[in-house]
């Protein structure tokens, strides 16, 4: 038995010197004494054999073996190693992790088992809501004052030209851009027009996360979780630049709010549900319409709940999860065309596929003549290595939208899948790395990045960037706070969205493993959003398109510990 924790012990520490990329030698006495603190760690937690924690500790693994293909991990840890040993090391870091997060999650999800939390019961919603709001508009307003009129993304300056010249197209969403328009209808002054909307946007998101907090309290009558969830969308320097950020994902972010809210409160309380079905359909169609990936992440929920609902027979969410797929369907296709709504270019969904042919032929890698002039027919092969991004697909997109011949590509669209699988087949390891470096920042801490846009994108339109803080020290000292968050402990780690992804895998199994079948159905919408990510991310800073499950951390937090909440209702 013994034997068998110090076999665990060891593999963990392997796991741990590995995945950290540490460079400490065997004869270093830092593994010993890891060793030995994992030893005592095992020796003293008692296992848990519960099916969904094993599989908890097997989606981490396998979260691991997805960080050691990145981009100069892999290098540094893998490539230089024959097959064998590679394989041989990969197994090390993932049983290492599967040891380890499994006894890990056994101690924790029994202290969360015997967890109760305080009730408190001297505030009501209103209470909590007006401070909550007053609170959020402290921390916000500076950051519209010292950034106005806005941060000013390229993708938010395509839409205004869009506005300006009543020209659109669905490549940024149709959807979206009207709201936006709705919100820059004051003023004739685009600096001023742009300065409201902004201004607009971030009262509306303090009022969306100063109801989920009252949401919280409501639900569980603990102050600890509303001031927690308070102090995470009051206290992050993100969610202050993203609300002043006139981009489709932070709309997208308080869409998936309400929707959890929603979605939570029909399976909480059995009153007056055909009105929370009613306003379930119209946020799930602003949920499909107002970001491309969340059409599909509801087609995936639609599966699920069909699944999840098999043993109650309860099929009327899931009858208005596919009508609000059929609707947002008719809005998207005949209802735009009639509007003159161009759609956006086909390649914006080949992120993946691009990236890997393309990280192929930059490697050098063998290509027969006629996959070679196949691919020359839709892009010019030898501008490749020089266009390839490690980490951002647009380069390549673009290379094929304003130099190569993407029609040809959609009438042959079978010879070219089938293109795609033979290289495929002949260069795995290429096509992991290729897919792995668009979205290991799901999965892993090893990169930092928020995707903050920060002032105003040059333009020749006139939005330029005026602060209204005109203190010049005071500006950059803010900046500065907010720029380097992400070295504080414990805050700073909510600026990798990887720890959403972990804290969402546990909160859902932990969940799976109470047999808590209602609210995971909130969770198959959050990992419906990262399957979509996976296969489809532009780009592997994708903190923002992922913006719409992180600011539901503290709604997870309240599905997990907020245990009694029928019984505060």
């Amino acid at each position: 038995m013994r034997i068998n924790i110090l076999l665990k012990a060891i593999t963990s520490v392997l796991s741990f010197l590995y995945i950290t990329n540490n460079k400490i030698g065997i004869n270093s006495i830092y593994p010993l004494v890891m060793v030995a603190l994992t030893y005592y760690f095992y020796k003293n937690i008692n296992y848990e054999k519960n099916i969904w924690t094993r599989l908890a500790s097997v989606i981490f693994g396998l979260y691991g073996i997805i960080s050691i293909f990145q981009v100069n991990v892999y290098e540094e840890q893998l490539q230089r190693l024959p097959v064998l040993l590679m394989l041989i090391k990969l197994l090390v870091i993932f049983f290492g992790i599967y040891f380890f997060v499994n006894y890990s999650l056994s101690w924790l999800y029994k202290k969360i088992d015997n967890l109760e939390l305080k009730k408190n019961n001297k505030y009501t919603g209103k209470h909590i809501f007006i401070v909550s709001f007053i609170f959020l508009l402290i921390m916000y307003l500076p950051v519209w004052l010292m950034e106005y009129p806005s941060n000013v993304s390229p993708d938010t300056l395509s839409q205004v030209k869009q506005i300006l010249s009543g020209e659109y197209i669905n490549h940024h969403p149709f959807a979206h851009t009207m709201w936006l328009k709705a919100l820059m209808m004051f003023s004739k002054d685009l600096n001023i027009r742009i300065g409201i909307a902004a201004l607009l946007q971030m009262i509306i998101n303090a009022l969306a996360f100063s109801y989920v907090s009252t949401f919280i309290y409501k639900k569980s009558k603990s102050l600890l979780l509303t001031v927690i969830s308070t102090l995470f969308y009051g206290l992050l320097s993100f969610n202050a630049f993203y609300s002043i950020t006139l981009i489709k994902d932070v709309t997208h972010a308080v869409i998936c709010c309400l929707l959890t809210v929603l979605i939570i409160d029909y399976f909480d309380s059995e009153q007056n549900r055909n009105i929370k079905l009613g306003l379930i359909f119209i946020v799930l169609v602003l949920f499909c319409l107002f970001r491309s990936n969340g059409y599909y992440a509801c087609i995936l929920v639609f599966l699920i709940s069909l699944i999840l609902n098999i043993e109650n027979k309860e099929y009327r969410l899931s009858a208005v999860i596919l009508l609000s797929i059929i609707v947002s369907a008719i809005v998207k296709g005949p209802i735009y065309s009639a509007l003159g709504v161009g759609n956006a270019s086909p390649a914006e969904m080949l992120s993946i596929p691009l990236q890997q042919i393309a990280l192929t032929i930059k490697n050098g890698c063998y290509l027969k003549e006629n996959e070679l002039a196949l691919l020359n027919k839709v892009i010019d092969v030898s501008k490749v290595p020089d266009a390839y991004d490690v980490f951002l697909s647009d380069p390549i997109k673009n290379l094929l939208n304003e130099h190569g011949n993407i029609d040809y590509l959609l009438n042959n669209k079978f010879e070219y899948l089938k293109l795609w699988i033979s290289i495929g087949i002949r260069n795995p390891i290429v096509y992991i790395r290729a897919w792995v470096n668009q979205i290991s920042m799901l999965f892993s801490p090893y990169y930092y990045s928020t995707s903050i846009f920060w002032e105003v994108t040059p333009n020749n339109i006139g939005i330029v960037g005026t602060p209204l803080l005109i203190n010049g020290g005071l500006n950059e000292t803010l900046h500065m706070l907010a720029y380097k968050q992400h070295n504080i402990s414990l805050i700073g780690w909510f600026h990798y969205q990887s720890i959403t992804t972990w804290i969402m895998t546990v909160s859902a199994f932990y969940l799976l493993r109470k047999k808590n079948n209602t609210t995971i159905i909130v969770f198959a919408l959050y990992f419906s959003v990262l399957f979509t990510l996976c296969i489809s991310s532009p780009y592997n800073a994708c903190f923002r398109y992922f913006y719409g499950v992180i600011v539901c951390l503290p709604l997870m937090l309240l599905m997990v510990l907020g245990k009694d909440c029928k019984e505060n209702e």
